[in-house]
């Protein structure tokens, strides 16, 4: 016997699960600034689960990606996206990918991603698709992925680029977005596991051992 149950987010997104299946409705999980209400966000992106579909009832402003999605209109009038759509679009509204672009500073960061049971090779495969079209992003320093040795299956994106601007950039590309849609089926992870970086600065000399004047 399948449950019937629905589970508010925030705003009007609320997870709905019927028939077996399981729906998201006007995904909002931002907490950027013009975009964020003041409601607690009850599920953050990475407690979702595996998603049948996504009911967008209304439009929201939304510059960076939703005018670009293509959308099915279901007889209702209400618009559609598939779960992949979903998930970018929400990926790109979270707190972690906010990036104020007059910042001039380096962005140093690191995203710790675990594959899916099984799909190992093939998260892999995708990683490595994805380091070679972001290297040649003209604002990208570095960007090199590693694979824990005791842990198959768990990968590290060590990445800097030049400024926040060119982080920016980076996020609106089509392979970025490619990959971040394809994370739900691949791997367990999502938004919340980049971590930015803050470089430590190390002195020339070391002021303990310095010979006092």
């Amino acid at each position: 016997m399948f449950k019937t149950a629905v589970t508010r987010i925030t705003h009007s997104c609320h997870l709905i699960e019927i028939g077996g299946r399981t729906f998201l409705t006007d995904p909002w999980f931002s907490t950027r600034p013009g975009y964020y209400q003041g409601e607690p966000i009850a599920l953050g992106i990475a407690d979702l689960p595996r998603l049948d579909g996504v009911l967008i009832s209304h439009e929201h402003y939304d510059p960076r990606n939703q005018r670009s999605h293509r959308r099915a209109r279901h007889p209702s009038g209400a618009m559609t996206m598939t779960a992949s759509e979903d998930f970018l679009n929400a990926s790109l509204h979270h707190g972690n990918l906010q990036v104020d672009t007059t910042d001039p500073s380096p962005r140093p960061m690191i995203a710790i991603l675990d594959a899916r049971p099984g799909l190992e090779d093939t998260f892999r495969a995708k990683i490595i698709e994805l380091v070679r079209a972001v290297r040649s992003e003209p604002g990208c320093i570095t960007f090199t992925a590693y694979e824990a040795r005791d842990t198959p299956g768990r990968f590290y994106l060590y990445e800097i680029y030049t400024d926040a601007a060119a982080f920016d950039a980076h996020l609106k590309t089509g392979h970025v977005h490619a990959f971040i849609s394809a994370i739900p089926a691949l791997s367990t992870g999502g938004p919340g596991n980049l971590i930015r970086l803050n470089e430590i600065p190390i002195p020339d000399s070391d002021p303990a051992t310095a010979a006092p004047r």
